[in-house]
């Protein structure tokens, strides 16, 4: 069996979909046209196979109660961070996160809450971004529902940082959630490093998340996991900004850093 383990250890997600489906087809081959020692081992594998999809499935029910936070974050490693730090201080089990993996200060951002506009930017970002890779697992239309359809028992929580990337993206985020009624908390990482009076040892001001050293990130974290309430008139401020935003960056002739308000 250890042969085994090993194996589906060296697997990513799409080599145990393959397997399972492999598997699957396998047990239906031998249930219809199998020999009758062969119809007995899929039934037998079937109802295993039940009752482990079952197991899994009540798994995620009891941590999906246990979660109490959604986060959302605007890069991939900004969420592997958060995941570490909240493992660290005995939190993780409270918190979904949700990771954006866009850079939302290039390209276009015209009705990115559109199948049309999703799709504009995309075929953009194919042409023109050499560094831009086909991720399907993070796709902004698969995103975009996702946070259209959080829960409204559950307490949302946007951490960002003072960049144009961060905070093109929390505007957009807030234009998603415009309908919600429960108030929405923000995580602003480069205001809190400023006003805890915490220090980096280069002493630059922290534009992204990644430049805070990890025991001042592990404090932030910590001090404000729950999230700060956003003010009512500052959320709405935020969604008009980003109709205005939407609009005018039709295209990435427009620089987004440009931006007075989102140049920092």
């Amino acid at each position: 069996m250890e042969k085994f383990y090993d194996s589906l250890h060296q697997f990513d997600g799409n080599d145990l979909r393959l397997f399972f489906y492999n598997l699957l087809n396998t047990v239906d081959r031998y249930c219809k046209d199998g020999s009758v020692e062969e119809k007995k081992l899929a039934e037998g594998l079937v109802n295993i196979l039940q009752s482990q999809i079952e197991a899994v499935h009540n798994h995620k029910l009891q941590i999906n109660e246990l979660q109490q936070y959604v986060y959302l974050v605007f890069s991939l490693s900004d969420a592997g961070s958060l995941k570490v730090t909240l493992s660290e201080i005995g939190k993780r089990e409270l918190c979904q996160i949700l990771a954006f993996n866009e850079l939302f200060s290039v390209g276009p951002i015209s009705n990115l809450d559109t199948k049309t506009g999703q799709q504009n930017r995309l075929f953009w970002l194919t042409e023109n971004d050499g560094d831009f890779s086909y991720d399907p697992e993070h796709l902004l239309v698969k995103m975009v529902e996702v946070v259209k359809n959080i829960p409204e028992n559950k307490t949302i929580v946007i951490w960002c940082a003072d960049n144009a990337h961060d905070q093109t993206g929390l505007r957009f985020v807030l234009h998603l959630l415009r309908d919600r009624k429960q108030p929405v908390n923000v995580v602003n990482v480069t205001e809190l490093f400023n006003t805890t009076g915490l220090r980096n040892k280069e002493g630059f001001n922290p534009y992204f998340s990644g430049l805070i050293d990890r025991e001042h990130f592990q404090v932030i974290v910590k001090m404000y996991y729950e999230g700060v309430p956003l003010d009512p008139n500052q959320r709405r401020r935020y969604e008009s900004e980003w109709l205005m935003l939407s609009n005018f960056f039709v295209d990435s002739r427009n620089p987004i850093c440009d931006h007075p308000d989102l140049s920092r």
